[in-house]
């Protein structure tokens, strides 16, 4: 996925003028007054400073927003102003209910966001950390007991797969409610998301791709520790190595519902995963309990090593309808109950059993980039509760059609 992609995928925001805090609500210090260290949406620099340096309006608003005095006021929405940020840190008490939402845009880059309070909206941000390679960074690192959180499109990123870093680091434990919605997070030697005693988490959409796992610092995609209340949909997971895409790693968990998603992997690719694509670890010491895998789609998986398909060791009721496989190689289904599924060009593997109502069948399904399925290679699959009941694209499931697209 480019950037240039994923800013034409950004969300419309309807901005209401009474609801935004504008830059004369700030008092920065001489010389920089005039520069406008934040600007509202609607509001643009006056004639007389429109032609500032790009490099002076930076400095202004990092100055602010950095600057010790400066405090987020909560019920308030900020639109940050274009230019490179450097550490954001998010610490106010709380009020009530009321959140504080942070609004980037193009041109508006965070080297990191520390999250120490409740109730923060981030939305649009390009978080982009640069460090040195070997400097381990926590991009958007959350505190322990902290809630209510909603990244809305958020890129979150270093220069490349084989910088350290972990996505998001919310490990300290108590963190619950937290929903990232059509975010980007890719490009890191570490996971997207590192979680452990966390609940009510839900990724829905966006693109989680471009990770690097080294027997020094090992990785997996979604990196899970007694998590509970789990949802992750219509995401695409994309060139992901280590122990898995998903994966329960310590401390079991319960509750995970996962479907229409994609994971993949590049044709040709070196990256592999060891136990599974969505999997628990070897080595659990709690059994991951109540897991549904369904209507997801699995693509060029497992020719770099490893295992693909769904895997637990200490399983307890996971359950698994209506996925495809497409060129899956080593394909597993260990300590799950699965039936339905569709398997094309997959070899036989001795730990795959076919279920009664599996079928398998050769050459590509897809009919498009999106995975979308041919009409004469849809096969119907077995009808599931409500809430599967719309494909990754927003359509209704009318045939339970196996994959992620109806």
């Amino acid at each position: 996925m480019s950037e240039a992609l994923w800013h034409d995928a950004r969300r419309l925001i309807s901005d209401r003028e009474e609801d935004l805090v504008v830059a004369e609500e700030f008092s920065p210090a001489p010389p920089l007054e005039q520069e406008r260290a934040l600007l509202d949406a609607c509001a643009a620099l006056p004639p007389a400073y429109a032609t500032l340096q790009a490099e002076r309006a930076v400095a202004a608003a990092a100055q602010v927003v950095n600057s010790a005095s400066f405090k987020w006021v909560r019920g308030k929405v900020y639109r940050l102003a274009p230019g490179d940020y450097g550490p954001l840190v998010f610490a106010t008490a709380e009020d009530g209910t009321k959140p504080v939402e942070i609004r980037g845009g193009p041109g508006v880059h965070v080297q990191k966001a520390t999250i120490t309070q409740s109730r923060l909206v981030l939305r649009d941000l390009d978080v982009y950390n640069t460090a040195p390679a070997s400097s381990r960074v926590w991009m958007l690192d959350v505190a322990a007991g902290v809630h209510d959180l909603l990244f809305d499109t958020v890129q979150v990123h270093r220069p490349t797969r084989f910088c350290f870093g972990r996505g998001v680091y919310a490990t300290r434990g108590g963190n619950h409610h937290i929903l990232f919605k059509s975010c980007w997070v890719h490009n890191m030697a570490g996971p997207f998301y590192y979680g452990i005693g966390d609940s009510d988490v839900t990724i829905d959409g966006g693109v989680y791709e471009n990770n690097c796992s080294t027997p020094a610092e090992h990785s997996e995609g979604i990196d899970l520790n007694g998590t509970k209340n789990l949802v992750i949909k219509n995401a695409r997971f994309w060139n992901v190595e280590g122990t898995s895409f998903v994966v329960a790693l310590h401390h079991g968990g319960a509750s995970w519902k996962i479907f229409n998603c994609v994971f993949g992997m590049d044709l040709g690719s070196t990256y592999a995963v060891g136990h599974g694509t969505v999997a628990d670890n070897t080595t659990a010491d709690a059994a991951t309990a109540d897991v549904q895998v369904h209507h997801n789609t699995f693509v060029n998986l497992g020719s770099a090593g490893g295992r693909s398909g769904i895997t637990f060791w200490r399983p307890k009721n996971v359950v698994a309808r209506n996925n495809l496989f497409y060129a899956c190689t080593k394909l597993a289904m260990l300590g799950v109950d699965h039936d339905y599924s569709a398997t094309h060009d997959c070899p036989p593997s001795r730990e795959y059993a076919p279920a009664a109502h599996d079928v398998s069948g050769t050459g590509n399904p897809f009919a498009d980039a999106e995975f979308r399925l041919l009409e004469a290679r849809k096969l119907d699959g077995v009808p599931l509760a409500a809430e599967f009941g719309m494909d990754r694209h927003g359509r209704t499931r009318t045939r339970w059609t196996r994959g992620a697209c109806e």
